[in-house]
């Protein structure tokens, strides 16, 4: 089988891991297929997964229209829109390049059995010349969490391009909540595929050092939560917050360390009503975004890690912490509790719009080693924990079913 993936966006972090942990194991499974990954060539040299890719036979190659669509490091902006204005592409870049990216990959599609997207959002559906899957993973998009996400013309771009791809493509997803979400806002797409994903860590159990990470958070013997999270509002890190000030009412029991974007500026007291910057004693810090040496480093040492969203396909931190002996707390939401009730793993759970209900998690997660530890044997020894292979078999069994209906 010939596979065409394209990867318009090849997003860092676990959009990067995730089609690399794929696509590595959908080449294991059958070494008969033939895979070809059509991106950013130089993001994905950047992300170190072409040499990975190739060291299994994977071919990466370069979305032409990406790269002529980017501005090279030796010329000026002013020189670049002249170029794009003298080539026709000024006055609507995005619609052009929409254009153009879209008949590229019509064009390469004819060499192909099947052309694989596995992040379709931005990307408005090509006419193929062999059957479509997209991986759809969230539709947070359609919530207003109390700030906007997207504008009000990204948003009606995005629904009318996912409602396209719906029509002309088989849609899988990583959760039953998600195609419940989207059987909600796209009635009448089934069948809509489940394929439950496994962790994002890329690097198993290995020991890895600090990678120049500041660790003073680690050496005063204050257990940390960890949080990696984007600073939107679904994300919830307020009641985190909040609750992080409940719990070191009267001195500082545990540490909420954040990950991120942006989350370098954060630093200081946890308060009810917000981050007290200046204050002390200092029991939040932010670190940015951080590479994934650094991130399996922070989970292995971390008390437990937090997730606290009000809305998400899965619980990646949870994934990536479990299978590391790490304990986990987390929102008890639909996808979440997949994990729990489906694959066997346990967890701390809250009410993750109630600082109160956050902070008594975190107080038993403490104050009940016993039951701490308990959480975490079992669910290093959970009976369907999902695997990276039993995923490739599950998306194998797609691809075979779309080409050979």
């Amino acid at each position: 089988m010939k596979i065409l993936v394209v990867d318009q966006q090849l997003n860092p972090g676990g959009g990067t891991r995730f089609l690399l942990n794929l696509l590595l194991n959908l080449r294991q499974l059958d070494r008969g297929n033939a895979i070809t990954l059509y991106c950013n060539l130089q993001q994905a040299q950047k992300h170190g997964i072409v040499a990975k890719l190739a060291e299994q036979g994977i071919e990466t190659k370069w979305l032409e229209t990406i790269r002529s669509f980017t501005k090279p490091r030796t010329i000026g902006s002013r020189a670049w829109e002249y170029v794009m204005r003298r080539t026709g592409r000024g006055k609507d870049t995005q619609e052009a390049y929409q254009t153009a990216l879209q008949k590229e990959i019509g064009e390469l599609s004819a060499g192909f059995d099947l052309a694989y997207f596995p992040w379709p959002f931005h990307l408005k559906c090509p006419e193929t010349r062999c059957p479509k899957i997209g991986t759809f993973h969230d539709f947070n998009f359609k919530y207003f969490f109390g700030l906007p996400i997207f504008t009000d013309q990204q948003t009606a771009a995005l629904d009318e391009s996912i409602g396209n791809w719906l029509s002309d493509s088989t849609a899988v997803v990583s959760t039953h909540f998600m195609r419940d979400e989207l059987l909600k806002f796209y009635p009448a797409r089934d069948p809509v595929r489940v394929v439950h994903i496994a962790s994002l860590n890329v690097y198993d159990m290995q020991e890895i050092g600090q990678q120049d990470l500041p660790v003073d958070f680690i050496r005063d013997g204050v257990p940390y939560f960890l949080l990696p999270a984007h600073l939107t509002v679904h994300k919830n890190l307020g009641n985190v917050v909040a609750a992080l000030s409940l719990l070191n009412k009267n001195s500082v029991r545990a540490r909420l360390v954040i990950t991120g974007s942006g989350t370098d500026k954060i630093k200081g007291k946890s308060g009810y009503y917000g981050l007290e910057r200046g204050s002390r004693p200092f029991d939040v810090t932010g670190l940015g975004y951080v590479t994934d040496e650094q991130m399996h480093f922070l989970i292995k040492h971390a008390f437990a890690v937090i997730n606290p969203s009000l809305y998400e396909a899965g619980n990646g931190i949870g994934l990536d912490a479990w299978p590391m002996g790490t304990a986990v707390l987390q929102s008890d939401i639909p996808a979440f509790n997949e994990h729990l009730t489906l694959q066997g793993f346990k967890a701390f759970t809250f009410d993750p719009r109630c600082a109160a209900s956050v902070a008594a998690a975190m107080e038993e997660c403490i104050g009940d080693p016993a039951k701490r530890q308990r959480h975490i044997q079992e669910s290093l020894s959970a009976g369907n924990a999902p695997s990276w292979e039993k995923a490739a078999r599950g998306y194998l069994d797609i691809f075979k079913s779309v080409t050979h209906p």
